[in-house]
């Protein structure tokens, strides 16, 4: 009889003594997950080339790019939530100027277009020995079209 009342005892009390361990548990929040194209300076990424996502400054994930795809799952700690919160990218050393919004279980086809344009306005530098008249810029986009037209100088 004793076994039995021992058996009953743990059948009431287990449970009672687990039961703060599972409403203290927190479930997941589900990851938003990306994928597609990856360009840099108009290019297509070359195969290796690192993709990284940044929620509030810090990487949160990263990918490889194949030369045809990357995949990038975005996924926050356990008890926290990335929901809503910006998203922002890189494609190598290029930054992506969109961005995006985790939704938790979305999964987006995106194709990101990086820039590596150093930071500054544009310019451009005309120099001549006389005879030659010599042209170069800074701080354009890659394949920007630049209209220059002069006159002849006579002496």
């Amino acid at each position: 009889m004793s076994k039995l009342r021992i058996l009953v005892f743990l059948a009431v009390v287990l449970p009672l003594l687990l039961m703060p361990a599972m409403v203290s548990a927190q479930a997941a929040e589900l990851p938003h997950m990306f994928f597609g194209s990856a360009s840099v300076d108009g290019a297509n990424a070359a195969n290796g080339t690192k993709v990284s996502a940044q929620i509030d400054g810090k990487e949160v994930a990263t990918a490889t790019y194949n030369g045809t795809l990357y995949s990038l799952t975005v996924a926050a700690p356990i008890g926290s939530s990335f929901k809503d919160k910006a998203i922002t990218f890189k494609v190598g050393a290029g930054t992506v100027t969109a961005t995006s919004k985790h939704v938790p279980g979305e999964v987006t086809n995106t194709a990101l277009a990086a820039t590596t344009v150093p930071a500054g306005p544009p310019t451009i530098t005309v120099s001549s020995n006389g005879v030659i008249a010599i042209v170069s810029g800074a701080n354009f986009p890659a394949n920007a079209a630049v209209n220059i037209t002069g006159g002849v100088a006579t002496v």
